[in-house]
């Protein structure tokens, strides 16, 4: 049996169709799976803020067999209604030299907007500082990834801090109150990005994805697709920052001084 192909007729159709979402549609999101889904049924929604709604949603995967059929249960973001009404919306053009891969709204300080682009780079906006004219300059370029930036996500801890991942297999954590200058300051690379605390290095490609875990401070998932690299497949990580990276300095001075005694005689040992 030969192939079904699309009809010509139904790829203008849909074509035509996708033209008109601005229109017909108040939200629309759309998401390529892997295997087909032959149903589909919403959860209960268990989280609300003031421009979304987070609600479980719940997929069959039904595969071909070389693993088994799958019960996926996923987390949707339920834009609300008329949250981003025409009049309303705000553009930036050129925010970036490439194309912009990721977009994160601070769930803390509403005022601040994260962009990861092709161009190696990671954007802070202040929505205050948006025009309608499309002219304006994030406050602050973060430059410390070799590859295109992928994804970027504020912590849902803290206000000043977030993560970025990207092709060059890194996972960087930032604090943008301490990059120095905020208005049109930069990073100069890894080894002098301004703002940068942690770097995770554990995966072997790139970093499609990460989440921070708001049930536990600190705690990330990660996860890398190694198809192209290393027998293909891909690798998910679980991992929580060492605290002396962001407890206050004091607290971790007082700490270490407890293991002077430790510390003070294998240093001597080193020596000899």
């Amino acid at each position: 049996m030969s192939k079904r192909t699309p009809q010509p007729a139904a790829d203008k159709s849909y074509v035509n169709w996708k033209t008109l979402i601005p229109v017909l549609y108040d939200w629309f999101a759309n998401h390529n799976l892997v295997w087909p889904t032959l149903s589909c049924r919403w959860g209960a929604r268990f989280d609300e803020v003031s421009y979304k709604n987070n609600q479980r949603l719940y997929l069959s995967e039904r595969t071909d067999g070389s693993i088994p059929n799958t019960l996926v249960i996923a987390t949707a973001e339920i834009v609300k209604s008329r949250v981003a009404a025409a009049e309303h919306i705000s553009q930036v053009e050129k925010a970036h030299s490439a194309d912009i891969h990721c977009v994160d709204w601070n769930p803390i300080d509403l005022n601040l907007i994260l962009t990861g682009s092709a161009d190696n780079t990671v954007g802070m906006y202040d929505r205050r500082k948006l025009t309608s004219g499309g002219v304006q300059s994030p406050i602050h370029i973060f430059e410390g990834h070799a590859a295109a930036v992928l994804c970027v996500q504020w912590s849902p801890m803290k206000a000043s801090v977030f993560g970025t991942s990207a092709e060059d297999g890194i996972l960087n954590i930032w604090d943008h109150t301490k990059s120095g200058d905020m208005e049109g300051g930069s990073g100069t690379g890894n080894s002098g990005s301004p703002g940068l605390f942690f770097q995770h290095a554990g995966h072997r490609d790139k970093v499609v994805d990460f989440h921070w875990n708001a049930s536990d401070p600190w705690t990330i998932v990660s996860v890398s697709d190694d198809a192209a690299n290393n027998g293909g497949g891909g690798t998910l990580q679980i991992w929580r920052i060492i605290d002396f990276l962001y407890r206050a300095e004091d607290d971790v001075v007082n700490e270490m001084d407890n293991y002077r005694s430790h510390i003070l005689p294998c240093s001597s040992y080193r020596r000899k």
